[in-house]
C-alpha cells in the first residue's frame, strides 16, 4: 500500500496530502483499523516522498478544525 501512495505522489506531486486522524473522533481513541492503517501508509509514504512535516504549522488549519 506504501508503494502505491509514494508512485500517486510522486505522480501527482500534491501541495498538501491528507489522511485520517491516527485517533479517529468516531472510533474513539483507537478508531476504525482500517483509517489507522491508511494514516500509517500515508505517514510513511509522505516521509519516503520528502514531505516537509507530517504536522505543519497550526496556523494553517484555520477554518478547517
Amino acid at each position: 500500500m506504501v508503494a502505491d501512495i509514494v508512485r500517486h505522489i510522486r505522480s501527482f506531486r500534491p501541495e498538501i496530502v491528507l489522511t485520517h486522524d491516527a485517533h479517529d473522533a468516531h472510533g474513539g481513541p483507537t478508531g476504525h483499523p482500517d483509517h489507522q492503517r491508511t494514516h500509517r501508509a500515508v505517514v510513511l509514504a509522505t516521509g519516503v516522498t520528502g514531505q516537509v512535516s507530517p504536522n505543519p504549522d497550526p496556523e494553517m488549519h484555520k477554518g478547517f478544525i
